[in-house]
């Protein structure tokens, strides 16, 4: 049988409340933890079902797009224009549009490489003049 260590008994002092302390350093530590934990948790379940929504709102757009090229293109057809004419014009003008989208994303993409940073930090540091 192993020797058990024992404390030595303390009715009063610095050690109960020191004790107490660490017991509700502790217990703070743990309920911090455990909320951390909770709210990870959340975050992570949040981020699936925004991407969940993003994916079934671009879905929706595509199909309502869709319909309307489609209505554009059955009144032309109304209008007298051959079906395949109708179609051609819609395609350049969508084919125009994705051009110009295209040239839009380009353009802030350079953004993405943080250029003044990038040019601050290469450069020489500017000497302050004092006059």
């Amino acid at each position: 049988m192993a020797a058990a260590i024992e404390e030595p008994p303390t009715t009063n002092g610095a050690e109960p409340a020191a004790r107490e302390f660490l017991d509700a350093a502790k217990t703070r530590l743990r309920d911090v933890i455990e909320l951390a934990a909770a709210e990870a948790r959340l975050a992570a379940l949040s981020g699936l079902a925004m991407l969940i929504l993003v994916i079934i709102a671009a879905a929706a757009l595509v199909v309502a797009w869709l319909l309307l090229v489609l209505s554009v293109l059955y009144l032309l057809a109304l209008a007298g224009v051959e079906w395949w004419i109708a179609a051609l014009l819609l395609a350049g003008a969508h084919a125009g549009l994705a051009y110009y989208l295209w040239q839009i994303a380009v353009r802030l993409s350079r953004n993405l490489t943080l250029p003044e940073l990038r040019t601050s930090l290469v450069r020489a540091p500017v000497q302050e003049v004092r006059g």
